[in-house]
């Protein structure tokens, strides 16, 4: 084994059993998070509802010193929506929001870049995951689905039981390195 490929391992060790259902827009960890950051213990992530922080490596400098800045969640636009910027013929848009955690145990989201979905709300073609800094570690990803039924969806600001939106939790110890497909 080469133990140089644990160097700065960013890892979660528990899942923190992740929940995001009803008329609430928060993510609910319902057990603790255990996570290393670059190889040392972070901070515990505590059970409780978590108010989304959105942040991005967008224009962020290779020198800064987290890594990430904040910034706000962009919409999705469902299959309802009659916002001008939503793309002709939308059936509905669906992205991949990853939860991570710091070394201080603050929960950060980053999203990922939108794609379409077909009438049936399948996915036309893969999710991508965003790129991930290593100052945080991912503990979990959503699949976000605004469908051929819902209007705009915002993450942190649209309620997970909206019209139309669907989402589905999946628990991680990495980011996984394939894209989601369905």
């Amino acid at each position: 084994m080469n133990t140089q490929a644990l160097h700065s391992l960013n890892m979660a060790f528990s899942s923190g059993a992740p929940t995001a259902s009803g008329a609430a827009a928060t993510l609910t960890t319902t057990a603790a998070v255990d996570a290393t950051v670059k190889g040392v213990w972070a901070t515990q992530v505590a059970a409780e509802a978590k108010t989304l922080a959105a942040v991005t490596t967008e224009g962020v400098s290779s020198a800064d010193a987290t890594g990430y800045a904040a910034t706000t969640f962009s919409a999705l636009y469902g299959g309802a929506s009659t916002n001008a910027a939503a793309p002709a013929n939308n059936d509905g848009q669906a992205c991949l929001l990853v939860h991570c955690t710091n070394a201080a145990g603050e929960v950060k989201s980053i999203q990922g870049a939108s794609v379409q979905l077909d009438a049936s709300g399948n996915l036309l073609k893969a999710a991508e995951f965003p790129v991930i800094p290593d100052t945080l570690t991912p503990f979990c990803y959503q699949l976000l689905k605004a469908g051929l039924t819902a209007g705009d969806i915002t993450p942190a600001t649209s309620n997970w039981n909206s019209t139309g939106f669907t989402n589905s939790i999946t628990n991680i110890a990495v980011l996984p390195n394939r894209p989601v497909t369905s």
